[in-house]
C-alpha cells in the first residue's frame, strides 16, 4: 500500500526519507505518484510555500515538470546516453510514462536501460533538492555521470550476488535433499473473489515437509484490480505472517506462473504491482531461507480456507500447539 505524505513536510523528513540505506528501494518508490513532495503537492496539502518550481521558475512544479518539463531537466535528458524518444507524448503522465516504460523489458537490454532511467530520475531529483534547500546547481553532465556510477555499482553488486546464490546452490546439492528440507515450513496460498460484496477471500495454510499443518489463516481484504494483484497482495501476507511466528526457513508455493516469474525478476507492468514485487523481495530478507516454486497441485484446505473467509468480519488464525 502506498503510503501518503504527513501535511506536515520540513526539509528534515524530506531529507531523512531519502537518505537512508534503503536508497535502492526509494528509487522504485519514485513510481508512487504522490510520495516525492514536490512543491505543488506541498501546497495542495499544506496551502504553505510556493508551488512553482525553484528551478525554472515558469511553471508549477508536479512531478512531471519535475521530471521532463523543466528546463533544468530537459538540459539532463540531452546529455544521457539513452532516449526514450517513443514516449515523448506520456510524458505530461508520470503514471502512464512509467507503465509504458516497463513494457520496454522485452527489448534487447531493456532491462539494464530501465535501470539507468531510474537512477537518472532519482538523480534529477536529488539535483532538484540542490537547488531547493542549498542554492547549490550541479552541472547537468555530472547528474549523468552519478547515475552512471551508482548504475554500474548496482550491477557489481547484483553480479557477486549472483555469483554468492550459485556457490550456494552447489553447496545445498551436497546436502541430502530430505534433511535439507525438514526445517522449512511450505506456505500455500488461495484468493477468492466475490463481486457482489467486493471482497477477496485469502486461505493462507502452513504445513511442515511432511505435509503436517502448523498454521492457517482466513483474511478478508478488498477486490482489486485484478485477480493477480489479490494474490500478490495475498503472498506478501503469507510471508508476514510467517515472520510473525518467526519461522526461519519457508517456502512459498506461488498459484500463478505469471506471479512468480514477476517475484524472481522483480519486474512488473505496472505501478502497484512493481510496489507488491518489492515488497515481497525485502521481506524475504527477513529469513535465512525464503524461496519461491510454482505451486503445481493446489492445496483443497486452502481453496477451504479462502471460501471460508468471504463469510466472515475479521481475520481469523488457527495455530497448531503441537508445532508451537
Amino acid at each position: 500500500m502506498a503510503s501518503t505524505l504527513s501535511t506536515q513536510v520540513t526539509r528534515h523528513c524530506v531529507e531523512e526519507l531519502f537518505n537512508t540505506k534503503e536508497e535502492e528501494r526509494m528509487r522504485r518508490k519514485l513510481c508512487l505518484h504522490g510520495l516525492l513532495p514536490v512543491n505543488s503537492l506541498v501546497f495542495k496539502r499544506t496551502h504553505k510555500g510556493d508551488p512553482i518550481c525553484g528551478g525554472c521558475g515558469e511553471q508549477e512544479e508536479s512531478i512531471e515538470h519535475m521530471f521532463f518539463q523543466c528546463s533544468k531537466a530537459q538540459e539532463v535528458w540531452k546529455m544521457a546516453p539513452l532516449q526514450w524518444d517513443g514516449l515523448r507524448e506520456q510524458t505530461g503522465n508520470f503514471q502512464a510514462w512509467w507503465t509504458a516504460l516497463l513494457e520496454a523489458t522485452c527489448r534487447t537490454e531493456g532491462k539494464e536501460h530501465i535501470e539507468l532511467t531510474v537512477n537518472i530520475l532519482w538523480q534529477l531529483w536529488k539535483r532538484r533538492n540542490e537547488w531547493q534547500f542549498n542554492a547549490k546547481h550541479r552541472h547537468p553532465w555530472k547528474t549523468i555521470q552519478k547515475a552512471q556510477q551508482e548504475w554500474q555499482e548496482q550491477k557489481a553488486v547484483q553480479s557477486k550476488q549472483k555469483i554468492f546464490t550459485e556457490d550456494a546452490v552447489r553447496a545445498d546439492e551436497k546436502v541430502d535433499p530430505e534433511e535439507a528440507r525438514r526445517n522449512e515450513i511450505q506456505i500455500r496460498i488461495s484468493t477468492k473473489v466475490q463481486d457482489q460484496t467486493n471482497r477477496v477471500g485469502m486461505g493462507i495454510f502452513a504445513s511442515t515437509f511432511n505435509n503436517q499443518w502448523v498454521a492457517a489463516w482466513a483474511l478478508i481484504d478488498r477486490k482489486t484490480v485484478h485477480q493477480m494483484q489479490s494474490t500478490a497482495e495475498a503472498v506478501k501476507m503469507a510471508i508476514i505472517k510467517a515472520r510473525h511466528q518467526q519461522w526461519k526457513e519457508i517456502v512459498v508455493h506461488i498459484p500463478s506462473p505469471q506471479l512468480l516469474k514477476m517475484i524472481k525478476e522483480r519486474m512488473a507492468k505496472d505501478i502497484k504491482m512493481a510496489t507488491l514485487i518489492d515488497d515481497i523481495n525485502d521481506l524475504r530478507s527477513l529469513f535465512q531461507k525464503c524461496s519461491f516454486c510454482l505451486d503445481r497441485s493446489l492445496d483443497s484446505r486452502c481453496e477451504v480456507i479462502s471460501d471460508y473467509a468471504l463469510g466472515i468480519f475479521q481475520d481469523e488464525e488457527w495455530i497448531n500447539p503441537q508445532c508451537v
